[in-house]
């Protein structure tokens, strides 16, 4: 038996998809947030975290970003993302 771990561990493991997939790490919003969200849907919630190692949660506008296919003339015009 081998005690030698394998290549595919020595030439580093590939990336989580759930760690960089935006939906799984979007903060879940309370329920105030939810309140404020569904009176105004281009609210999203913010999470900072702060030097002392705390988080700070704040709602914000989202910003609108044109798309690559939109200077293409297809698919839509802009995205709205939470800055």
């Amino acid at each position: 038996m081998s005690l030698t771990p394998d290549d595919k561990v020595m030439q580093g493991t590939p990336k989580n998809a759930a760690l960089t997939d935006p939906r799984s790490n979007t903060p879940k919003p309370t329920f105030e947030e939810r309140i404020a969200i569904g009176m105004d849907p281009d609210l999203c919630v913010k999470v900072e975290r702060l030097p002392d190692g705390s988080t700070r949660r704040s709602l914000v506008r989202r910003v609108r970003i044109p798309t690559l296919a939109a200077t293409q003339g297809v698919g839509a015009a802009s995205v709205a993302v939470c800055p």
